[in-house]
């Protein structure tokens, strides 16, 4: 968390609140203050696995978001080696970024050599990966963290370290600018807004407002009692911190009622679509075609982006795809060379992605728009992309699948193993 002139403190809504309870967060944190705290360039997500690991036993993991722990998770997989060894006799990693000064900090102090848990790990990771959590930490009961919508693939990856008996407890729906609605029960999305958090307005989506007027489109919102089942609606707040008819650019879907009062959750972030012809195929949709195409050719996507080409004619979409080598979809350890076919890859896309949008097909057949290309990135790289932007230790983190701007997508071009350049 930076600091600006009058000591006036920057950063996100989560790390303010951390800062509030310093004094007491080492009785509830597995990592301490040293490493919550840092104002050093640390490998933040090293000491995470680290700490966490060293715990004989953890009850319940608070996050943002689940990509938080799945990426943990995967780090500990890829790294459970170098883990053990640290863990055993006391040390951090030449290769782990932290300064001499802040070694010096944790080694005889804070970390200290405990060779029964280095033992007790050696045997839990060779008894595979595939619902390790129960077998790390016996009295892990639940994970709270934002995990519908977008994060909703992150979810059913991260449920393989957890297996079925931890329960992934969704928040609801909220944001920095406030908390707009609370699930009723474990496991279930859908959520019950809080109604005296702030004035709710909601504009359905499948209004034309492009020649209307800002007087016109806020006389067509509806209230809470006036939200039809199954509609999408772009959400509009008025909140006690002068925030007025605020447009946050989310769109909510209705899903079921409980007493009179609707359920909502988040569907997508508004314009967070590909749109090269007026096709407006929602990201929801493209995460549907990946996810459809993993589980048919058997492998694990890390991550993916879209990227609009409209530099070329005909115009066409390209995916950027980081595989797992490590696992297949069915968990199975794959060689990197067998894994995938890049036209196999290319083919069954396009055939999901068409079957989802059927406009999209003419378009193509019409010589408007080519097929979609795919290129298979680097391992790590949407990791690095994330320390790349400034965002390496942030927990506010929310990766894009759609980037539209040339700048942006050069990083990914930079980091493509298989496939062709655009530039």
């Amino acid at each position: 968390m930076g600091k600006k002139t009058g000591n006036c403190t920057v950063g996100g809504l989560s790390e303010k609140m951390l800062a509030q309870h310093k004094n007491v967060i080492g009785l509830y944190s597995v990592c301490p203050n040293e490493i919550v705290f840092a104002e050093d360039p640390i490998d933040l997500i090293y000491f995470q696995a680290r700490f966490m690991l060293a715990e004989w036993d953890i009850a319940y993991c608070y996050l943002s978001f689940s990509t938080q722990l799945l990426h943990i998770m995967q780090y500990i997989e890829n790294n459970h080696n170098m883990l053990v060894y640290d863990i055993t006799n006391g040390t951090i990693d030449s290769s782990i970024t932290a300064s001499k000064e802040f070694r010096r900090k944790l080694i005889g102090k804070i970390i200290k050599p405990d060779s029964k848990r280095g033992e007790n790990l050696i045997k839990i990771f060779n008894e595979g990966f595939d619902g390790i959590a129960k077998r790390l930490w016996p009295s892990l009961y639940a994970i709270n963290a934002i995990s519908s919508a977008g994060f909703i693939n992150y979810t059913k990856k991260l449920k393989r370290y957890l297996g079925d008996s931890v329960k992934i407890n969704n928040y609801g729906y909220l944001a920095s600018e406030g908390i707009f609605a609370l699930c009723l029960e474990s496991g279930i999305n859908d959520s019950f807004p809080v109604p005296d958090s702030c004035f709710f307005a909601f504009l359905p989506v499948d209004l034309d407002t492009e020649n209307m007027s800002d007087e016109e489109i806020m006389m067509s919102t509806k209230l809470l009692d006036e939200l039809e089942q199954q509609k999408k609606y772009e959400i509009i707040i008025t909140n006690l911190s002068e925030l007025y008819r605020y447009r946050m650019n989310d769109i909510i879907i209705v899903n079921g009622s409980y007493k009179g009062m609707p359920l909502i959750s988040f569907y997508n972030r508004k314009e967070q679509r590909i749109n090269l012809m007026g096709e407006k195929i929602e990201e929801n949709d493209i995460s549907e075609v990946v996810q459809k195409t993993s589980d048919e050719l058997g492998i694990m996507v890390k991550d993916y982006l879209v990227y609009p080409c409209c530099d070329n004619t005909p115009m066409f979409y390209k995916f950027y795809i980081e595989l797992d080598f490590m696992h297949a979809a069915d968990g199975e350890k794959l060689a990197k060379e067998e894994c995938i076919d890049l036209d196999v890859l290319k083919n069954t896309i396009t055939r999901h992605l068409l079957a989802q949008c059927d406009v999209l097909n003419i378009f193509i057949k019409r010589n408007y728009l080519c097929e979609p290309d795919v290129a298979i990135l680097k391992q790590g790289t949407f990791l690095k992309y994330k320390q790349y932007i400034g965002m390496g230790e942030s927990n506010q983190f929310k990766q894009l699948h759609i980037i539209d701007k040339k700048d942006k997508i050069m990083f990914f071009e930079k980091n493509i193993e298989i496939g062709r350049d655009l530039y």
